[in-house]
Formats: C-alpha cells, sequence, structure tokens
C-alpha cells in the first residue's frame, strides 16, 4: 500500500531496526529474570525456539505457495 518504492523501503529498514530490538529486549529480560541455575536453560529454550519458530515458519510458507497462492500463508497468518 505504499505509494512509493521509496517509501516502501522506508517502512522496510524500520522494520529491520525494530526487530532486533526487540530480540535484544527479549534476551536482556530472561538475563535478568532468572538465577544463574536456570538462565542458561532457559535462555537455549527462548534461541532455540526462536530458530524453530523462523525454520517452521519459511517450511508452512513454501507449503502453502506449493499447494496453494503464494499469498494463501499470508491471509491465514492475518
Amino acid at each position: 500500500y505504499a505509494p512509493t518504492f521509496e517509501l516502501l523501503l522506508l517502512v522496510r529498514f524500520l522494520q529491520g531496526l525494530i526487530l532486533p530490538a526487540a530480540l535484544t529486549a527479549m534476551t536482556s529480560y530472561i538475563g535478568m529474570s532468572f538465577s544463574a541455575d536456570t538462565l542458561q536453560k532457559n535462555m537455549t529454550i527462548y534461541i532455540g525456539s526462536t530458530i524453530v519458530g523462523g525454520y517452521f515458519g519459511r517450511v508452512l510458507a513454501a507449503l502453502f505457495s506449493d499447494i496453494w497462492h503464494w499469498q494463501s500463508f499470508y491471509y491465514f497468518i492475518a
């Protein structure tokens, strides 16, 4: 819905800045919330779930685009 390509690039750039900030904030929250005994376990679970979630999302998007139209996965998420 962006009227110009430059605006679309600006919005995408801002999204690229926000996501790492959110991930850093969640990692910091885990680091401050748990003691040394459970910190490593909880940080490992968080990082693992981030990796698995990213992979699973890409697999589902590819599966949806193979079976239906490429936009169907985004309609499903919405």
